[in-house]
């Protein structure tokens, strides 16, 4: 009995010093990995790296195999070069109108943008797409404390609106936030752990490519069934997102001339408008459930344009470069997945109208 109460002592004695000897041997190399590589992530905003997806689809107007991928920093892109200091560097920061996740990644209107901007001047420019699903200024105000100063782009373009508009729409998530734009704890522990980041990329790499099932069809436009919910004058009291929305924007434009970097900003395009056409039909969304409202297409146009507007102006008061890009795109289906998303000749026209906007007015500083 006493030998094997010394063997067992002795089994724990050297499991512990197994235990402790590799905890050391893993900060040492937690320590060596930060110094020479560190970190752009953070644990208040969620960008998975090394994603590759590929999507089949069968939406009209949109490719019908997708790849989705991203880079080391977890944006939608090409390979983020090791000179990437040499780049002319362009972010693209928004909601899922900017990440276009179902659109093939060369077919985003980001990386079309690239495209053409490469195609005028040369091949040192670089568009990055930070776009993420469901962000509202909220999380783009995250990502240019924490990001953007480390990423360090030459102009950030900016599609902002419609999931601010959806805060109003569905007002628990303005009290209590969006899940989308909540982190996990295991993101949380990943985004502070720069040995975590290399194991996920290279369990990334030998894993390959993942396909994932249709989840989307053509939109469906439907008419009203009932009367709309009743609004308060000019929706002063129902679009309770919209001072935080100015304030937010008034912030990052701050942070932006702070660090000494080019904004742009775009108005959100949509397929609904301020027309009796679209009073008839239902203005509600997918990716906004128990909305609080029941309305119209015209309706939701209005109240987006209110938005669009308020942007418009701060940037006037802020001499910031802001491009009305609402008006440059139709309200047709030939240019919509649904209500908001850009299809494959949506992302095109868009690249197209912000490519004339920077070039025409000289935005592209490649001095």
């Amino acid at each position: 009995m006493r030998l094997r109460k010394k063997k067992f002592r002795q089994y724990a004695i050297n499991l512990s010093i197994l235990l402790f000897v590799s905890f050391i041997c893993l900060l040492i190399l937690e320590i060596t990995i930060r110094i020479i590589s560190p970190t752009i992530f953070h644990p208040d905003l969620m960008l998975a790296p090394h994603i590759n997806m590929r999507i089949r689809l069968n939406v009209t107007g949109i490719s019908p195999i997708a790849h989705h991928t991203t880079n080391k920093w977890g944006f939608r892109g090409d390979p983020i070069p090791d000179n990437i200091n040499d780049y002319y560097t362009i972010l693209t920061i928004g909601g899922s109108t900017t990440q276009c996740f179902i659109i093939d990644d060369k077919k985003t209107w980001s990386y079309v943008l690239q495209d053409k901007l490469r195609a005028k001047y040369n091949d040192m420019i670089i568009v990055q797409n930070a776009g993420k699903d469901g962000h509202t200024t909220r999380a783009h105000l995250i990502m240019m404390q924490h990001i953007v100063p480390k990423v360090q782009p030459n102009i950030i373009i900016f599609l902002v609106g419609i999931n601010d508009l959806g805060l109003s729409l569905q007002s628990e998530r303005y009290y209590e936030g969006s899940p989308r734009e909540k982190s996990s704890l295991s993101y949380r522990i990943f985004s502070n752990s720069r040995l975590l980041q290399v194991l996920w990329s290279w369990v990334k790499v030998l894993k390959g490519e993942v396909t994932l099932s249709p989840e989307v069809g053509d939109l469906v436009l439907k008419n009203l069934t009932r009367e709309e919910s009743n609004f308060s004058k000019n929706f002063s009291k129902d679009l309770i997102s919209l001072p935080e929305f100015r304030e937010n924007l008034k912030k990052i434009i701050g942070l932006g001339k702070q660090h000494n970097i080019s904004m742009v900003f775009l108005t959100q395009p949509l397929l609904f408008d301020d027309t009796q056409e679209w009073g008839n039909i239902e203005g509600r969304t997918a990716w906004i459930v128990n909305e609080k409202y029941y309305l119209s297409g015209r309706t939701y146009a209005k109240m987006l344009n209110i938005y669009n507007d308020n942007l418009l102006e701060i940037c006037q008061e802020t001499n910031v470069e802001c491009f009305d890009l609402a008006s440059r795109v139709p309200h047709s289906q030939e240019y919509f997945i649904d209500q908001v998303h850009f299809n494959d000749k949506g992302n095109e026209l868009v690249a197209e109208e912000l490519y004339k906007y920077l070039t025409l007015n000289n935005i592209i500083s490649l001095d």
